[in-house]
């Protein structure tokens, strides 16, 4: 019930921003009626669930593996990589989009003729994320239908709100327990579900925004371990920012959009931004992510040691690498070096901010991981 109220609150939010800012058209149209169907899909399918797939709430989940990092510090690489072998579980983007299995095995058909049409492109790459219909995906995406997790700014008009959001933002200070403990329970079950689906065991979930409400996330799966990247903010925030300029861009043009919104939005974005990497921090120096349970990996790490980067990981995790995994980290590691990306990254000063502002904001973390300032 909380999480349905939650989403209430947050759908009303985003039809009347949409109504300011896109009138009565598509988008508008899109929101006020797109979110409630796939909300009513979801609670209706997942009730099915527990009559046609009762087995699913067997499903054990053990040492639950959670890769975090401030957006853009190679989580989503990560994480595809680890299930490039395909030995873990996993979600791809359109079992996300359904993760009951009753309403997964409905859409089956149609998701696999878009497929074979080429049509499955969710975003292209040169926004910065290349995302289709079979891509590894966040999983942090599955709070996405209730309207609860970071992704939903950039994704729908909410982001031009004129109401604030942060308590969609900061979880773990603003949001009531019982909405906490919710999102975490049907996050348990989207789990399970997908265990019973892929027919494996250990979760690997990249889990980015969530580091947000970890203490929640810890609560429900206590014995979860946390791989936690750190890069540069000069880095990642600007990199961020451009890639939410192309998603905006992308889903409804960047001219469509009153100037003023789009600064009060990067403005805002910025702000979240700094609260990602101060947020961590201080739950390291509460002990909440300490050693026993964190691993901490440098962004850097990729191109410089990434053999020795990959073998940490699955000390840490305590999993033996399979032959088919050493393979792919030799021939991974060759390419790193020779990586370039495809997109380029608009200079902070595109958005109103100043590296000055950067590093004052973020002092700590440029003292810290000893980033150049």
């Amino acid at each position: 019930m909380e999480m349905v109220n939650y989403w209430w609150k947050n759908h009303l939010k985003t039809i009347v921003a949409a109504r300011q800012v896109f009138g009565a058209g598509e988008p508008f149209v899109r929101a006020l009626l797109g979110k409630p169907a796939a909300l009513f899909l979801d609670q209706v399918c997942g009730a099915l669930d527990h009559v046609l797939f009762p087995s699913y709430r067997h499903q054990n989940i053990e040492r639950p593996v959670f890769i975090m990092g401030h957006p853009r510090s190679g989580s989503t690489f990560l994480h595809r990589f680890l299930h490039g072998t395909n030995e873990f579980v996993c979600f791809r983007f359109w079992e996300i989009m359904f993760p009951s299995l009753t309403a997964r095995k409905m859409m089956a058909p149609l998701i696999r003729k878009r497929i074979r049409q080429g049509r499955n492109v969710v975003l292209p790459p040169e926004t910065g994320h290349d995302q289709n219909l079979e891509s590894v995906e966040e999983e942090e995406l599955l709070f996405f239908k209730y309207l609860n997790t970071q992704f939903i700014l950039p994704m729908t008009p909410l982001g031009f709100s004129d109401v604030p959001c942060d308590d969609l933002v900061f979880a773990d200070q603003l949001q009531p327990a019982r909405l906490v403990s919710e999102n975490m329970k049907y996050l348990r079950k989207c789990f399970q579900k997908q265990m019973l689906w892929t027919g494996k065991k250990q979760i690997i979930a990249n889990m980015n925004y969530s580091a947000m409400r970890l203490r929640g996330l810890l609560e429900e799966f206590p014995d979860a371990k946390v791989i936690y990247l750190i890069r540069s903010p000069y880095e990642t925030i600007a990199s961020h920012l451009t890639l939410h300029y192309h998603v905006i861009h992308y889903n409804w043009g960047i001219d469509h959009i009153p100037k003023r919104k789009i600064d009060a939005y990067f403005e805002q974005r910025y702000r979240y931004n700094v609260a990602y990497y101060l947020y961590v921090e201080q739950l390291m120096d509460q002990g909440i992510l300490d050693g026993s349970r964190t691993l901490v990996l440098r962004y850097d790490s990729m191109k410089t040691a990434f053999r020795e980067m990959m073998q940490q990981v699955f000390d840490f995790m305590c999993i033996e690498m399979s032959p088919a995994f050493r393979i792919a980290i030799e021939k991974q590691a060759l390419a790193q070096r020779r990586y370039r990306p495809i997109h380029q990254n608009f200079p902070l000063e595109r958005f109103g901010i100043t590296g000055k502002r950067v590093a004052m904001d973020l002092g700590s973390i440029f003292e810290r991981y000893h980033f150049d300032v």
